[in-house]
């Protein structure tokens, strides 16, 4: 009641704040078992080998339904971050950092 008159905000009664509070606080408490729940099952994945880490998405529809999709993303061979291919770069300790880069852009 006291922040209600402070902001000027009509209407403010005791039934409305518990409506309020009664459908505010279950929600975070299942949205932290619900996020609790999908590291726990990749933990077990982790620890297990029993299916494959991190390829998949969850998606949750509040009350209605739950969704876990798996998807594979393609690996390009020649690019930098999604290849498995190793790149060997010989630097010297006095080279500048922005001179090793100016070289990997050229090399592209």
């Amino acid at each position: 009641m006291e922040r209600a008159a402070e902001f000027n905000i009509t209407g403010v009664d005791y039934k409305l704040t518990m409506g309020v509070t009664k459908n505010i606080i279950p929600a975070i408490a299942s949205t932290n078992a619900l996020v609790s729940g999908i590291c726990v099952n990749e933990t077990v994945k982790i620890l297990t080998g029993c299916n494959f880490k991190l390829k998949n998405s969850t998606y949750s529809f509040g009350q209605t339904s739950i969704n876990i999709s798996q998807q594979n993303d393609e690996r390009i061979e020649d690019c930098l971050v999604c290849s498995r291919q190793a790149k060997t770069c010989t630097v010297s300790k006095t080279q500048m950092l922005k001179v090793f880069v100016e070289e990997l852009t050229e090399e592209l």
